[in-house]
């Protein structure tokens, strides 16, 4: 007889059973133990993560974002000159100089770069966990300077326009800048790029660009693998905080598509021709059903088809004021604040994880655009009164 055996022989004359009882019984406690570690062991994976968050979740929280709350903004919107705005914003973190010769670039280039600094501040603090889907997100700032080299050299601006509007961030070196900004032609900027993750989607790209003489396949291109970047990042994200992550994607990508949907049919865009407009990886909506929606004849009719999603609550409250205008813009600010609802409704159910941290960098977002335009309307002699309504907080302005 084994040892096993033997101590299974002595607990049965022991507790009055037979072996086999001895046996189902001890193999019973050895499960139990062991469901007992593997708990632990989750629970104290939690732990561990939640201490990596600490330190960015308060930083985030710290500096917040005053610029989306309705009292603010209305304290910003009574300013009356420009040195005033930003003497309001400086004890916010926005050090910028308010002179009132500044130009409209000179205010956007400013706050461009607040933003690109802030979210490289953001991406350098965040635990490794989620990490991946920071440096995803990070290529929607890359593209857009991307966007501002193509637009550039399409317009055939001198190279010194492009390096004053162009910001590093990624792999958007201030050699790389440099470069760009002597490229006779689009062809050459697309060479550049050639070994990026935007090469081979923008050489895909460059042929319809030739035909049609616009810059739009390149910039959807652009676009498109950003947004696949950014869902990609999901399944790199440990599957324990995945969650902010992957709602997050899945309504931004709705929103998109949506906004998208109705620019394209208030322009008659027709179902045949939308191959190119939606990104793939939306929560509800599939590309082949927005190419549907394209068929029917009105955007009240679009936003029908939608009812009975959190999207076509929002929408109908803007329904009014949208079809007494005309104007999509409406349709679009309100997804807009859907968008801002989502991120703080991620901040409150995943708080001690990722969602301060999407819910601060996309709010910023906001933040940044609404100081904008209370620059540009203070800059062109406009009364703050006109844009309010079109600033984004979780109210509209009155």
């Amino acid at each position: 007889m084994t040892a096993v055996d033997d101590i299974i022989q002595l607990f049965s004359q022991e507790l009055g059973i037979s072996p086999d009882q001895v046996f189902i019984a001890g193999l019973g406690i050895l499960l139990l133990i062991l469901f007992i570690l593997a708990t632990f062991i989750a629970y104290f994976r939690i732990l561990v993560h939640i201490a990596a968050y600490s330190y960015p979740v308060a930083r985030v929280k710290a500096i917040g974002n005053p610029y989306i709350h309705p009292d603010n903004l209305e304290f910003l919107a009574e300013s009356n000159t420009l040195h005033e705005l930003f003497g309001k914003t400086k004890e916010s973190g926005y050090d910028i100089k308010g002179e009132e010769e500044l130009r409209s670039t000179d205010i956007d280039h400013m706050l461009d770069r607040v933003y690109i600094k802030e979210y490289i501040q953001l991406e350098e603090s965040v635990p490794a966990s989620i990490t991946p889907f920071f440096q995803a997100f990070h290529s929607l700032l890359e593209i857009e300077q991307i966007k501002s080299a193509v637009r550039s050299v399409h317009a055939g601006l001198p190279p010194e326009t492009l390096q004053q509007n162009m910001i590093p961030i990624g792999l958007i070196t201030p050699e790389l800048i440099d470069i760009m900004s002597h490229s006779a032609t689009l062809e050459e900027i697309i060479s550049q790029l050639q070994e990026s993750i935007y090469g081979n989607a923008l050489t895909a790209a460059l042929p319809d660009y030739q035909e049609t003489g616009i810059t739009f396949p390149l910039e959807y291109a652009l676009d498109r693998t950003a947004i696949q970047e950014i869902h990609k990042s999901v399944i790199k994200v440990d599957d324990v905080l995945a969650g902010p992550v992957l709602e997050f994607c899945g309504t931004y990508t709705d929103l998109v598509n949506l906004m998208t949907l109705f620019r394209a049919s208030a322009a008659g865009i027709t179902t045949e021709s939308a191959d190119r407009l939606f990104f793939p990886g939306g929560a509800m909506y599939e590309e082949w059903r927005l190419k549907q929606f394209l068929e029917l004849p009105r955007i009240v009719d679009i936003i029908q088809q939608i009812s009975g999603s959190e999207y076509y609550e929002s929408l109908q409250a803007i329904l009014p004021i949208f079809e007494q205008s005309g104007n999509v813009h409406y349709l679009e600010l309100e997804l807009e604040r859907f968008l801002l609802r989502k991120v703080n409704a991620l901040s409150s159910n995943y708080h001690l994880t990722g969602g301060p941290l999407i819910k601060f960098i996309v709010a910023k977002k906001y933040e940044i655009r609404n100081i904008r335009a209370l620059a540009h309307a203070l800059e062109d002699g406009i009364d703050t009164d006109t844009v309010a309504p079109f600033l984004l907080s979780d109210r509209v302005l009155t």
